[in-house]
């Protein structure tokens, strides 16, 4: 039995000076890379929960722009709405006002003969006549409201077509294919 002994471990000293070193060395060279390996896997990991990050945080930006922006959007619409329903029942007064001015200076010529011909009084005249210059007035206030309203109208659809805009380029933004820093 000390013969088998000695030899085994004869032979285990001439393996050990055989083998090259490299190959004693693989297992730790092994674990060396796996360590590595997965240093580098945890890195890369943290590296895109931090591009997830960077992408919602800029996604909540861009919807909070958004909200605001289609508000804004909605506000400027109901805006123009109400000024185009305004304009149009100023343009309905002036057309009324302008078939009763017609009718007037109708009836005041009318009377003008009357009155010649001796069957009405200056009463009449001037009854007309103040009723004339009563709508002219009407008339020129209803054609400055037009106006105004006008630019106003004008003015609130320049702000919708700069909303627009901007909403097109919100649009355009997130539609962007998204970079390292996980802007889009």
């Amino acid at each position: 039995m000390k013969i088998t002994t000695v030899c085994l471990l004869l032979c285990i000293a001439g393996l050990c000076l055989i083998i090259p070193h490299s190959v004693l060395t693989q297992p730790n060279n092994a674990t060396t890379t796996i360590r590595l390996n997965q240093e580098q896997i945890a890195q890369d990991t943290l590296n895109e929960v931090r591009q997830l990050k960077n992408m919602i945080q800029h996604m909540n930006r861009t919807t909070h722009r958004t909200l605001v922006l289609l508000e804004r959007i909605r506000l400027y619409q109901e805006q123009v709405l109400r000024q185009t329903q305004e304009i149009n029942d100023v343009r309905d007064k002036l057309t009324e006002i302008k078939g009763k001015h017609l009718k007037l200076k109708e009836a005041f010529e009318e009377t003008k003969k009357a009155k010649d011909a001796g069957l009405a009084g200056e009463r009449d005249m001037k009854s007309i006549s103040f009723e004339i210059d009563t709508l002219t007035q009407l008339e020129q206030n209803l054609l400055e409201r037009e106006l105004r309203l006008s630019a106003e109208i004008d003015s609130a659809r320049a702000n919708l077509n700069d909303l627009n805009r901007e909403l097109d380029a919100i649009e355009q933004e997130l539609i962007k294919p998204v970079t390292k820093e996980g802007r889009g």
